[in-house]
């Protein structure tokens, strides 16, 4: 899984490279897209595994909580 992530998060931050977008922007893409994977496969392991959350409540979770990541990052940044 991580490595399929890591794979397609290159090739999205390589189209937005290529397409000539600023670096921070490509930067977290890239960083988001393997933080994301990561904390769906937490949220899954400790919440969703226990039968508290389903499989659109974890995806919704983990995009949800990866997006204001990459917010604060952009606005740090």
């Amino acid at each position: 899984g991580l490595t399929a992530a890591f794979t397609g998060t290159l090739i999205t931050a390589l189209f937005f490279w290529l397409a000539k977008y600023p670096n921070k922007i490509v930067i977290i893409i890239a960083l988001s897209g393997i933080v994301g994977s990561i904390i769906d496969s937490i949220i899954g392991a400790l919440i969703e595994r226990k039968g508290h959350f389903n499989n659109n409540q974890t995806n919704f979770s983990a995009t949800f909580l990866t997006g204001l990541i990459a917010i604060v990052v952009f606005l740090l940044i």
